[in-house]
């Protein structure tokens, strides 16, 4: 493995600054803010008011600084950290083990709830830029909290934060702005007594708690029922580059298939319909890795499994005759090569000796070039005015 790709898999700790506390941040490439303090977790530290018997939900943890300084401030009661990415749930244990936090935990779960319905008497979202993941998180919120309990809610402006703030006015009635600060806003609203929310949002399937999005595909002779979740990308639908990697790939027949970065697990299941031996379909997105398990399980799938991971463990290494991907290359809304290279990598590591790697991408992102520092065949299957799907071997 290259040096860019050793450089994007290093754990780094660091000693920061968040508002008053000294603390350790442990972190890695791979997460937006990862070498920072998140201005969302500065407004939160600042504004949250909660007493020593407190149980408080943060739902978008990224590596748990936040939760590290507010942990010692619940010190009689619990503080739990949840978020969709599974690197930043792995850093956050590391994060609360590094500053000495026993009274948090980690959930690696796809919700909170049932488990912590009504349990939580203040919840803080760190809001998403996918407006539909927002509008789950502030639905487990709401279901979360106590009667009277506090949502706070902060986010970049350029993520969409005025549209989350007014998502949650409507939920839970107001939602008011109570601080600013580089390029976010934080508000608060209340939990109030009555009925669940009546928002026309609310009863999304994928967005409300314990449904899925589900529809049906039909490709290569194969009928598929996909199930999805709010926060996954394309969630609710067959994507045009996915579509043009099935159409394209070749006989996946008796091969020992890796879906990489596997979404809904479209990728993975159509290739064990088409004759697969076996299928693991890795993604680091907890809901990603939920979605696919539930579309294994709808098409009654039994030679494949779903997995969290950053990117391919280094036990895979020589074991897959197939990588297949439509890679999630970026990070927040920026396109990191480091990345995109350090998977390329673990791809050639995780193949064995003529195996094939087919990866579809937009047609601007030159990936063959990556492609071909580590492999000695790399050619185009097939270009749209948007996609290309790259061959490596």
């Amino acid at each position: 493995m290259d040096v860019r790709a050793r450089s994007y898999e290093q754990v780094h700790t660091l000693s920061v600054q968040l508002g008053s506390h000294a603390l350790k941040l442990v972190t890695k490439p791979g997460l937006p803010y990862w070498d920072a303090v998140r201005p969302a977790d500065t407004l939160l530290d600042a504004a949250v008011q909660i007493d020593a018997h407190s149980r408080l939900l943060i739902l978008g943890c990224g590596a748990g600084l936040l939760g590290a300084a507010l942990a010692p401030r619940v010190s009689q009661g619990h503080l739990l950290l949840a978020d969709t990415s599974y690197i930043a749930l792995e850093m956050a244990r590391h994060t609360l083990a590094a500053n000495g936090i026993v009274n948090a935990q980690v959930l690696d779960t796809p919700s909170a709830l049932p488990t912590y319905t009504n349990t939580c008497d203040a919840v803080m979202v760190v809001a998403p830029p996918d407006r539909k993941l927002a509008r789950r998180w502030l639905l487990e919120a709401w279901y979360g909290l106590v009667e009277g309990g506090t949502l706070w809610l902060a986010g970049a402006n350029d993520h969409g934060i005025r549209s989350v703030i007014a998502d949650a006015a409507e939920l839970f009635g107001a939602a008011p702005v109570i601080a600013y600060r580089q390029g976010h806003r934080l508000a608060q609203a209340q939990r109030r007594a009555g009925a669940a929310p009546m928002t026309a949002w609310a009863s999304t399937p994928g967005i409300a708690p314990g449904t899925w999005r589900e529809f049906t595909i039909e490709l290569r002779g194969q009928q598929l029922q996909v199930c999805g979740l709010a926060g996954v990308f394309a969630h609710d639908r067959l994507d045009d580059g996915t579509r043009l990697l099935l159409e394209s790939m070749p006989s996946p027949h008796g091969a020992r298939v890796l879906d990489l970065g596997c979404g809904t697990g479209i990728i993975g299941a159509l290739a064990v319909r088409l004759g697969a031996a076996q299928a693991e379909l890795v993604d680091a997105n907890i809901l990603a890795v939920a979605s696919a398990s539930a579309t294994l399980a709808r098409n009654t799938i039994d030679n494949a499994r779903a997995y969290a991971a950053d990117g391919i463990p280094a036990t895979q290494a020589q074991r897959y005759d197939l990588v297949l991907s439509n890679p999630p290359f970026h990070v927040g809304k920026a396109i990191d090569y480091e990345v995109a290279h350090a998977f390329i990598s673990q791809t050639h590591e995780a193949l064995r000796t003529g195996g094939q790697f087919i990866l579809v991408a937009n047609r601007f992102l030159r990936y063959d070039q990556l492609l071909a520092t580590l492999f000695n065949n790399v050619t185009c299957l097939v270009q749209t005015s948007s996609f290309r799907v790259w061959r490596a071997a």
